[in-house]
């Protein structure tokens, strides 16, 4: 009796720790999972993913970073050609062709919202390739 309880216990358990892992993979599959990574340097890396599929735009969209802090920025191009750029700072990647990225550290002086776009024709969904960077106070 004992051996057939375990086992459908240990069934049930395999069971339920699937499912959210499974949801987990596909919630993730091809993007990234949010997170901080910091490098050997103490440089926070901020991953930001760019396709028109879908509903289209930058992934994340809205970025939060202190003033005073260095921040890797790795811009990928997830469908087809992009380029982002952020007029306030000069920032222009140029374009970025489908499955290559564009590595720039960038370190922001003052609080503020600095906008980014989208600086080559995608798509016409062009228009929701923007996001925010906001710098709050160091």
């Amino acid at each position: 009796m004992y051996r057939e309880e375990f086992i459908l216990w240990s069934i049930i358990a395999l069971v339920l720790l699937a499912i959210p892992v499974g949801a987990l993979y596909t919630a993730f599959n091809g993007k990234y999972l949010d997170g901080v990574y910091l490098d050997d340097r103490g440089v926070k890396t901020i991953y930001i993913y760019g396709w028109t599929q879908e509903d289209g735009g930058w992934d994340p969209s809205e970025i939060v970073v202190k003033a005073g802090e260095k921040v890797r920025l790795v811009i990928r191009s997830m469908d087809m050609a992009h380029g982002l750029q952020i007029p306030d700072l000069g920032i222009d990647t140029g374009v970025i062709k489908p499955g290559y990225e564009y590595v720039i550290e960038v370190t922001f002086d003052k609080p503020g919202e600095y906008t980014f776009y989208c600086s080559v024709y995608c798509s016409p969904l062009h228009y929701k390739m923007m996001g925010k960077i906001i710098v709050l106070p160091g």
